[in-house]
C-alpha cells in the first residue's frame, strides 16, 4: 500500500508531465515563454481556496478573477479550472489577438479567449494524463464565470478539496494564472490503486 507522500509526489509528476505539454501549446500561441511552478498536491476546505492560491496577497480579495471551470469524469473523474486575475486575463487575451485591440474590446473579447485557453490547458493535461495512466477521460463543456477573489470558495463547493494546483506565468509580460485540478472522492481510490500498480510495474 502507498504512503499519502507517495501518492502526492507521483501524481504531482503525472500533473507537471501534462501540464507541461500543455503549456507548451499556449507557448506556440502566443508566442511566449511559459513558466510553470512544480505541481503542490494538497488537501484543504474548500473555504481555504482563496487563501491557499495567495490572492488576498496578489491582487485583493474584492478584486475580479475570470474562472474557467471543465468537468472530467470517467475512472478519473473532477473538475479542472483555470483561474486568472482580470488584469492578467486582459493581456492574455491581448496576446491572443496581436495587441491590436482596444481594453473595451478585450473585455469583450475575453470569455471566448479564455475559454479556447482553458480548454487547451484543461484537455491537454487531463489527456497526458489519462494516457500515462491508461484510462479515458470524458470532458464537460467548459464554464466560464468571473467573481470576487473572496467567492471562490462559493464556485468550489466541496468540504474538502484533493488539488493539484500549478502556478503559470508568462514570462516578461506580468501574467499570471493558477490551473486547479480538483478530484472527486471515488477518483482518489481509483488513482491511488492505478499509481500502486504502476509503482510496482517499476520496480
Amino acid at each position: 500500500m502507498i504512503t499519502r507522500e507517495e501518492f502526492n509526489d507521483a501524481l504531482a509528476e503525472l500533473v507537471n508531465v501534462g501540464v507541461g505539454r500543455a503549456a507548451s501549446s499556449l507557448s506556440a500561441m502566443v508566442n511566449e515563454r511559459i513558466e510553470l511552478s512544480v505541481p503542490r498536491v494538497v488537501t484543504i476546505p474548500h473555504a481555504d481556496i482563496t487563501r491557499h492560491l495567495n490572492l488576498e496577497h496578489e491582487i485583493g480579495l474584492k478584486d475580479e478573477v475570470v474562472v474557467v471551470q471543465q468537468a472530467f469524469t470517467g475512472r478519473v473523474g473532477g473538475a479542472a479550472s483555470i483561474l486568472f486575475p482580470v488584469e492578467s486575463a486582459r493581456k492574455l487575451v491581448g496576446l491572443l489577438t496581436g495587441g491590436l485591440l482596444s481594453n473595451e474590446e478585450l473585455d469583450l473579447e475575453r470569455e471566448a479567449a479564455l475559454t479556447e485557453v482553458g480548454n487547451i490547458l484543461i484537455n491537454g493535461v487531463m489527456g497526458t494524463i489519462g494516457n500515462i495512466i491508461g484510462v479515458e477521460v470524458r470532458y464537460h463543456l467548459p464554464e466560464y464565470l468571473e467573481c470576487h477573489a473572496d467567492e471562490l470558495p462559493q464556485v468550489f463547493q466541496e468540504r474538502d478539496l484533493m488539488l493539484a494546483v500549478v502556478l503559470i506565468a508568462i514570462s516578461g509580460q506580468e501574467i499570471k494564472g493558477h490551473l486547479v485540478l480538483l478530484f472527486d472522492i471515488p477518483s482518489m481510490d481509483n488513482l491511488g490503486a492505478i499509481i500502486e500498480e504502476m509503482t510496482r510495474g517499476s520496480r
